[in-house]
């Protein structure tokens, strides 16, 4: 027998620089999916009007002495998009903020394994771009232009992201100053933050310093809600001067219906008439609305909105309502199917011309105004929001629940007590 000692099997080594290259190329496939990603959202941002015009560079220096970096490299066999991806960096003392970046650069997706990612952006700029409503996208690029405004005023540059605490500080003082609502400073504030959160960036919209700011505004700008409610014996008196203060009988029978029917569902008026920068086809449609009828007599409307302020995630919301108890001296359900008869076979907005074309705002207004001056009625202290108030105040006067007048008028919370007037 053999005492040699049978060989030990040799474990076959791996390059250590080989994982080590593997290990960068996942580093740098990752660094450019996230690159990409990111600049399709900068991209949305900034078509939407939701993003700080940036400083003008041509390759001077920055604040920090640097050099700015202009252009990049497209790699050979990549899928580039173009992006304007920026980096920022914010001084200890909150003083200034200044760019340390490079623009409109290209960024490529290495074609290993990363086609389905490349194609997924398109669905990001999709998705990004419906994040938004119409409304809420205005309200936010009048945020960003008021905030550029304020840095060249009082900064004398332009901010660049993420803006330090000391800035935002800064800003909400200016709103202040200028008379802005506690309210429009809070929606101002949450126009920066979105887009700090949008490109992933410390939002220092929420910090501590900020958080009372906003909280003494509101203290010291604490106001009362002026508007009045459009009771049922004003609504009752309205109905009687549609016929005075319009020659057109298809008119007439559309305001008649309108104001029967923002009443009932504790409408924004908003909801059904066009504005301007919303798309026609966010305010209530001709299929929105069915009738439940009862041995050929229609006894309840069915009312679907599809659209409407902080209905973000929920589909749409189903209101129900019949004559019972209304107090008005028009039916509203028999006011909506006289107007249903003589408005034209066409879909599109319920409450249309003949046309087919949507009733405006500002027209809705002004016809709003005649009617309460021909009630004698002061008509700055009215609003459009007036129907809303003036239901909620009604419902309350019948004993309705907190629970059911909430739903009734889609709040979420309990917003809607301010809304009851004694």
């Amino acid at each position: 027998m053999s005492s040699r000692q049978p060989s030990k099997r040799r474990r076959k080594e791996v390059p250590k620089e080989s994982g080590a290259i593997e290990h960068s190329e996942k580093n740098e496939t990752v660094q450019s999916i996230t690159a990409a990603v990111t600049a399709q959202v900068l991209e949305n941002l900034k078509a939407a009007g939701l993003f700080p015009k940036p400083p003008n560079n041509n390759g001077g220096t920055n604040d920090n002495g640097g050099t700015n970096d202009n252009g990049g490299t497209k790699e050979n066999g990549g899928t580039s998009i173009e992006s304007a991806t920026k980096t920022a960096t914010v001084s200890n003392e909150g003083q200034s903020v200044s760019e340390a970046g490079r623009t409109c650069s290209k960024e490529t997706l290495p074609c290993t394994r990363t086609a389905a990612a490349t194609e997924l952006l398109g669905y990001i700029k999709v998705l990004t771009q419906a994040a938004l409503a119409p409304s809420t996208q205005n309200t936010y690029r009048r945020a960003w232009t008021t905030f550029e405004s304020f840095s060249v005023e009082v900064l004398g540059q332009v901010s660049s992201l993420p803006l330090s605490v000391s800035t935002i500080s800064l800003f909400v003082a200016y709103l202040f100053k200028k008379s802005f609502s506690p309210c429009t400073i809070s929606t101002y504030l949450s126009a920066l933050g979105y887009v700090h959160k949008m490109l992933s960036l410390p939002d220092n919209t929420r910090s501590f310093l900020v958080d009372k700011l906003t909280t003494g505004a509101y203290r010291l700008s604490q106001t009362i809600d002026t508007r009045l409610p459009l009771t049922v014996p004003i609504l009752n008196k309205m109905l009687l001067a549609l016929p005075v203060i319009l020659n057109s009988c298809y008119e007439q029978c559309m305001f008649k219906a309108m104001y029967l029917f923002a009443f009932s569902t504790f409408a924004r008026i908003g909801e059904l008439v066009a504005v301007r920068d919303v798309p026609q086809e966010n305010i209530l449609q001709l299929n929105d609305v069915s009738l439940t009828y009862v041995q050929d007599e229609a006894k309840e409307v069915v009312v679907s909105f599809r659209k409407f302020k902080h209905n973000t995630k929920e589909g749409a919301k189903t209101i129900r309502f019949t004559d019972e108890n209304s107090g008005t001296s028009e039916s509203a359900i028999k006011s909506l199917v006289k107007f249903l008869q003589l408005r034209p076979k066409l879909s599109g907005p319920l409450f249309c011309f003949t046309t087919g074309q949507p009733v405006s705002r500002s027209y809705f207004d002004r016809i709003l105004h005649k009617c309460l001056d021909f009630c004698q009625l002061d008509s700055s202290k009215y609003k459009g929001h007036s129907f809303r108030i003036g239901a909620a105040t009604a419902a309350a006067d019948r004993g309705w629940s907190d629970a059911r007048i909430r739903d009734a008028g889609r709040w979420k919370s309990n917003a809607f007590r301010k809304y009851i007037r004694p």
